[in-house]
């Protein structure tokens, strides 16, 4: 069976409320750029926190199956609803752990249309656009999609602006998110079952609670049981390599929420009565440990729910089943938060490993800068935090309403003002001013300037398709002046994809060519080229978890290598395809 480029995560995910959100990046966007780890993912443009708490993978065929427990620390946005803004909370409180889906989520903003009823008449209907796409991995795709309110017999689709390559399709309330690989994610929406499905027609569906992945098509692979209610834990149950079942545990604390961060301008919410996740117990009894940040100022906690506090829902700390410990303190804006509802600074405190801070500003407009200043160094009693200052340009694109920021440039001091290196980024071929000039997706390109202390700069570009695909990539030696167009050129790389770019259909490379061009010339040095779907594949029957196919597969069927006009090595492959029925010897 074909491989997959990514592993598929299955969380539990629902459909955002219908109002106007302008929500925070979550997840890992594409381009963005990361700190923290090991075990949480920081978002250095927006300081969204994001991690995740793995359960259960396991290889299948053609598509491994993976669920695991993720949360994003950026709960809050403003929310506009009949005039009034007030603040209003992600999604299931930031986890991600309630509503069984495969195909990710969807954010909408709700409109009406004026239509003609055919005889001289019309008609008021209501429609929802789609403004952003929540994939399996909790990132954040923006869109601007909707199907024609008077006419929806139509199909619609839309690929993001950001760079990530998914696909909306919409069709007659039917719709589909297609990553680049080509496979299909049904969203659960109006009333339909999601479904993952990959171009060789293998699937993982959910059923009750009950996942099933290509290999298991009467017994769930993992069977999610409490569906996430206060009174009841919710338990993750699946079959052990010793045959016994293994269990996670998410419980539950009864919470009192209420933010108070006095951002002028936004209403604040609550205080109301809500259950959140305080910890998740493993099969070994080990656990994860979880505390969320206390409401600024003073609030009384409500009956019945926890008593020594009231709080906020970002996180405040995680205890780590290994005893290590990390915590959250926010700082700066309104009480931590800015107007977006991003995080505007926190002390990142790591037991075992020191303190690391992160604050934000607004310099000017879309332009932000961040500073992230290190502990101090441990084999150096005395020495000072090392400071590293990234610039970023808020996403630009008035089509879409994206909450990306990307950076521009990255200055690397030793201490606070002794520079190592500085970092310049620009993008779709502007090469002057980049830190303070605004940028908007999507991009076909980026030049990145790296410069010594010395002032000695070399440089590289890459370049993407309209579906976030590298079609090429060159290399420059020192020697380039910072602010334009590099020269001294040494190696490109130029790359061309096959089978199309049609929603559920991969889009595979085709070429792959390195040129040396260190002599002023273009010298070709590698030339890799690969066929797909050649042949018919050798039926097979009795397949669980399988859909018959039409079209293209994307199945490696030959590659070929070569180094001269002479020189090659072909290596080819078959495949076995499989036939929808019963179980598979």
């Amino acid at each position: 069976m074909r491989r997959i480029h990514a592993v598929v995560l299955l969380m539990a995910l629902a459909l955002l409320p219908v109002v106007s959100f302008g929500q925070v990046a979550t997840g890992t966007p594409p381009l963005s750029s990361f700190g923290g780890g090991p075990f949480d993912t920081i978002n250095l443009g927006n300081l969204n926190v994001h991690f995740s708490v793995p359960v259960l993978s396991r290889a299948g065929r053609g598509t491994p199956f993976s669920y695991s427990l993720g949360y994003d620390s950026s709960v809050w946005s403003p929310a506009t609803s009949n005039g009034i803004t007030s603040w209003g909370p992600l999604s299931n409180w930031g986890w991600t752990v309630n509503t069984p889906a495969l195909g990710g989520s969807i954010t909408t903003k709700s409109g009406t249309a004026k239509c003609s009823n055919g005889a001289g008449g019309w008609y008021t209907v209501n429609f929802n656009r789609i403004t952003s796409y929540v994939d399996p991995l909790s990132t954040t795709h923006p869109f601007n999609l909707a199907e024609d309110p008077c006419d929806t017999s139509n199909i619609f689709s839309q690929t993001s602006y950001d760079g990530s390559g998914w696909t909306l399709t919409y069709d007659a309330g039917y719709l589909t998110a297609t990553p680049r690989n080509g496979a299909t994610f049904v969203v659960a929406n109006a009333g339909y079952a999601p479904i993952y499905t990959d171009t060789n027609g293998n699937q993982l569906t959910t059923s009750g609670g009950n996942y099933f992945d290509t290999l298991s098509s009467t017994t769930p692979v993992l069977t999610v049981a409490g569906n996430g209610t206060p009174s009841s834990p919710t338990t993750l149950t699946y079959t052990a390599p010793s045959g016994g079942n293994a269990t996670y545990t998410v419980n539950y604390t009864q919470y009192t929420i209420a933010t108070k961060f006095g951002a002028t301008g936004i209403n604040e919410y609550g205080p109301l009565s809500k259950a959140l996740v305080s910890s998740i117990m493993l099969p070994d009894s080990s656990s994860y440990r979880f505390t969320y940040e206390q409401t600024p100022g003073s609030c009384t906690p409500l009956s019945g729910t926890y008593s020594n506090y009231c709080i906020t829902a970002r996180i405040s700390s995680v205890i780590l089943p290994t005893g290590g410990t990390i915590t959250y303190s926010y700082s700066g804006g309104s009480n931590g938060i800015e107007s977006d509802g991003s995080a505007a600074g926190f002390t990142r405190t790591l037991s075992p490993g020191g303190q690391w801070q992160y604050a934000r500003t607004q310099v000017s407009g879309s332009h932000w800068q961040t500073q992230i200043s290190s502990p101090p160094d441990p084999v150096n009693p005395g020495s000072a935090s090392d400071v590293t200052l990234i610039d970023f340009q808020e996403d630009g694109n008035t089509n879409v309403s994206s909450p990306n920021f990307y950076e521009t440039q990255r200055q690397i001091n030793r201490g606070s003002n002794t520079a190592l290196l500085t970092i310049t980024t620009c993008y779709n071929k502007q090469y002057a001013n980049c830190p303070t000039t605004a940028v908007s997706s999507p991009f076909t390109g980026r030049t990145v300037y790296t410069t010594l202390p010395n002032g000695s700069t070399r440089a590289s570009k890459m370049g993407w398709d309209v579906y976030g695909r590298l079609t090429g990539e060159a290399e420059y030696n020192y020697g380039v002046v910072l602010g334009s167009a590099p020269t001294n050129w040494i190696r490109d790389t130029l790359i061309t994809y096959c089978c199309g770019t049609t929603p559920g259909t991969p889009t595979e490379p085709e070429s792959v060519t390195v040129y040396d061009t260190s002599s002023g010339s273009q010298m070709q040095i590698s030339l890799v080229t690969y066929s797909y779907d050649q042949g018919t594949p050798i039926a097979t029957t009795g397949t669980p978890q399988h859909v018959g196919v039409t079209g293209a597969r994307g199945n490696l069927t030959t590659v070929t290598t070569s180094t001269s006009s002479t020189a090659s090595l072909t290596k080819s492959f078959s495949y076995w395809t499989p036939i929808s029925g019963g179980l598979q010897m």
